[in-house]
């Protein structure tokens, strides 16, 4: 589990189960969306690299941006997967982790 679904049981009702699915759904669509404009971004990359001092520049800065961003996705997956506190199993109540509580809603 990670933060999104944390915020879908809380905030939009989902069970567990429900929320799990929901960012598996968000984030396989985030990741597909991404490798569809890859291509189309190292593209940008090589016609702002114009031989200009400028362009090439502003081309190693695009390249650099796309390559975080992959790396990015790995490793927040990576950091949720391995992380305890993400980790429902080790949760006394899965439907609540436990670094949640409601006194920010008022209950003590």
């Amino acid at each position: 589990m990670h933060n999104l679904g944390i915020s879908l049981v809380t905030h939009q009702g989902m069970t567990l189960e429900e929320a799990v699915e929901e960012t598996r759904r968000r984030i396989e669509e985030c990741i597909s969306e991404f490798l569809a404009v890859e291509k189309d971004v190292l593209r940008l990359a090589d016609r702002l690299t114009d031989g200009t001092v400028r362009g090439m520049r502003l081309g190693a800065a695009v390249r650099a941006c796309l390559g975080n961003m992959r790396h990015w996705f790995s490793s927040v997956y990576w950091f949720h997967h391995e992380s305890g506190r993400y980790m429902v199993d080790s949760w006394d109540d899965r439907s609540t982790p436990p670094y949640v509580n409601n006194e920010a809603a008022g209950e003590k």
